[in-house]
């Protein structure tokens, strides 16, 4: 069945995550975090694609072009060109940081889209993610890399707006997210 929650702190989807695989019935869990739109066709698409592929997880990528990645950061940061160059290169470090410590090239590393598959999930990493709670959603990529789980990026729909942002949680989520995959 469908159901709906919502949670709030830095990386609330971990607390989400961890109750669905302690408690959990349902097969698929999409989480979305973040200070802009998804659409739902997307979470649709994606549990699509996990019923017909042996993917563990689909991660939402939210720029396709490199016009709509600079779009996108014009729009959180609406004139503010440290918070946007900062933003630039952390887009480009993360992938990069991403490449190095998991073998694995990411568009989107810091996507708040993520839908996971119960079947396609090994009970060591379940059991290791309870046993160890993550701090960061890229720890959790991190563990899903070592467990040797499928992973997918497909382009989702996202939109952030003008005035709604906050920089402040975007950029102690982005550092926490670093400090995590150096470790």
């Amino acid at each position: 069945g469908l159901g709906a929650t919502q949670h709030t702190g830095l990386f609330s989807e971990i607390a989400m995550l961890l109750a669905w695989l302690r408690d959990g019935r349902s097969r698929f869990l999409a989480s979305l975090t973040g200070d802009g739109e998804y659409r739902l066709g997307d979470i649709e698409m994606a549990v699509d694609l996990l019923r017909t592929r042996l993917f563990g997880v689909i991660l939402g990528a939210r720029n396709q072009s490199k016009h709509q990645f600079f779009g996108s950061l014009r729009d959180a940061y609406a004139g503010r060109k440290v918070m946007y160059a900062a933003s630039l290169l952390g887009g480009f470090g993360f992938a990069a940081m991403c490449g190095v410590r998991f073998g694995l090239i990411l568009s989107d590393p810091l996507t708040g889209f993520r839908v996971y598959d119960r079947l396609a999930l090994p009970l060591t990493l379940r059991e290791d993610l309870l046993a160890r709670p993550p701090r960061t959603t890229l720890e959790i990529t991190g563990r899903l890399v070592d467990h040797d789980v499928e992973l997918a990026e497909v382009p989702v729909s996202y939109h952030s707006y003008p005035g709604f942002t906050d920089e402040r949680w975007r950029l102690k989520r982005g550092l926490v997210n670093a400090v995590s995959v150096l470790r």
